[in-house]
């Protein structure tokens, strides 16, 4: 009986040694997703930025090399990063 207490025991005990195991490689694939998609979006948005600066210099060199007319109507914008 003992023997058998002891068996039921140690397996149940490995059984939570596992699901431990599982539940840490769980967690420790939810940080790293988290981490990832995070450093996507940081970089996602510096390229927007990038973007937005180069589209300002862009427009601001246009406006100042296109010959202005009576009556012709300019919009700059301006952006900021």
């Amino acid at each position: 009986m003992t023997k058998f207490v002891d068996e039921t025991t140690s397996r149940e005990r490995r059984d939570l040694d596992f699901m431990r195991d599982l539940l840490k490689e769980k967690e420790r694939l939810h940080d790293e997703r988290e981490r990832r998609q995070s450093e996507m979006v940081m970089k996602r948005e510096k390229e927007i930025r990038d973007d937005m600066k180069q589209l300002a210099a862009i427009e601001a060199r246009n406006c100042r090399s296109t010959p202005k007319t009576p009556g012709s109507v300019y919009v700059t914008t301006k952006f900021t990063g």
